[in-house]
């Protein structure tokens, strides 16, 4: 075992008592660790800065999940990148950002932003990865979903396309108005919580041409709902999603 490695997974046990020395959390520790070199130091003293109970293990788990899932991309890991001050950065705020959110959505979307990371994808700048980090911190889960519902609506779209709606004719089922979509869909919001997230949205120039006054009256297919999506929310929302 890597002396560095050893030494930070003792720091990690100091820290957080016995609940690491069990083979499973050690096990899960080591594979992220040995997939990911040099990040020891920064989960250790990460660990050590927070008192609260709820996040270390919070942090834990995911890079139990972590662990797991960097397997599959294994071969697509950059491993020049990912020693590179740039990736302990995302790292560092990765690893932040999950302790400060309870969220299992955000956390997921942490998670892919990390993954992502770990291939150093050429169409997605250093400057953008951390643009995204911030952006998932910022945004509530409404926002998230509202969003990722936008850029590509049509697994949802049966949710309302085989229930019909008093007063509105068969064939006019594709042109339902925009209000009564969102609200078919996203059950738990009220139209005007909808309707505040999208103009945040707008403000932050992730979504556009989706004013109030045409959300109300416009009528809408799933290739016009994610028209409205921006190309740099596009990428953001792909580099939230599970890698290929």
């Amino acid at each position: 075992m890597n002396d560095k490695i050893r030494k930070s997974l003792q720091k990690l046990s100091d820290d957080i008592g016995s609940e690491l020395k069990t083979n499973h959390a050690e096990n899960a520790i080591l594979a992220a660790l040995a997939a990911i070199p040099g990040i020891g130091g920064i989960l250790a003293s990460l660990l050590s800065s927070y008192a609260n109970e709820y996040k270390k293990k919070r942090i834990l788990g995911f890079i139990g999940d972590l662990s797991k899932a960097v397997h599959a991309i294994v071969e697509k890991v950059d491993r020049e990148y990912i020693q590179k001050e740039e990736f302990l950065y995302i790292f560092e705020q990765v690893l932040k950002g999950v302790a400060e959110n309870y969220h299992e959505e955000k956390i997921r979307c942490f998670k892919n932003i990390l993954l992502n990371s770990l291939t150093n994808p050429p169409s997605i700048s250093q400057e953008n990865r951390e643009v995204f980090i911030n952006l998932t911190n910022s945004l509530s889960v409404r926002h998230i979903r509202i969003l990722k519902f936008l850029f590509n609506p049509k697994p949802q779209w049966p949710k309302f396309m085989d229930k019909r709606l008093p007063n509105v004719p068969l064939e006019m089922s594709e042109h339902i108005a925009a209000e009564r979509v969102i609200d078919r869909v996203f059950p738990e919001y009220t139209g005007g919580e909808v309707l505040n997230a999208i103009e945040d949205m707008q403000n932050l120039r992730l979504v556009s041409n989706f004013v109030r006054h045409s959300f109300m009256a416009l009528t809408v297919d799933p290739k016009r709902l994610q028209d409205s999506v921006t190309s740099f929310a596009r990428k953001f929302i792909i580099f939230l999603s599970e890698p290929s």
